[in-house]
């Protein structure tokens, strides 16, 4: 038996240290695509990020325009205010009643141009706060 067992090392041990050596090159090159693959996978999360990084600097620039224009509007409808009032003290020492009534007729033309600033600006800023807000719970 131990002569059967001898011979058998002997012919069978090269194959047996060439089968693990070929298992071996075979899990190394196993081993070097799966750590491609892993890093492809990292650097389209990383483009990932900063495509959601700049879709966040867009909306923010969006909401910090909206915000100026906000402002101007807001100091638009201020101006118009004084200006109405500025008219309505005017026309109460005019005295005749055309020009209250044409006096009259002007600051309600002034009323709506100022309620329909307001509501465009509201609608802008609203419509950037939701844009801001879907593309934050976007990046998250």
């Amino acid at each position: 038996m131990t002569e059967l067992l001898r011979k058998f090392i002997e012919t069978a041990g090269p194959l047996i240290v060439l089968a693990l050596g070929l298992l071996l090159a075979l899990s190394e090159w196993q081993n070097n695509i799966l750590q491609n693959d892993l890093a492809d996978i990292k650097e389209a999360a990383q483009q990932e990020e900063i495509n959601h990084a700049k879709k966040l600097s867009t909306a923010t620039d969006s909401l910090v325009a909206a915000s100026r224009e906000y402002d101007a509007v807001k100091s638009e409808r201020d101006t118009l205010i004084a200006r109405l009032r500025s008219s309505a003290s005017a026309g109460a020492k005019a005295g005749t009643d055309r020009a209250c009534e044409a006096r009259v007729a002007h600051l309600e033309e002034m009323v709506r141009d100022l309620h329909r600033l307001v509501e465009a600006c509201d609608g802008g800023w609203h419509g950037c706060a939701a844009r801001k807000d879907a593309l934050t719970e976007t990046v998250k």
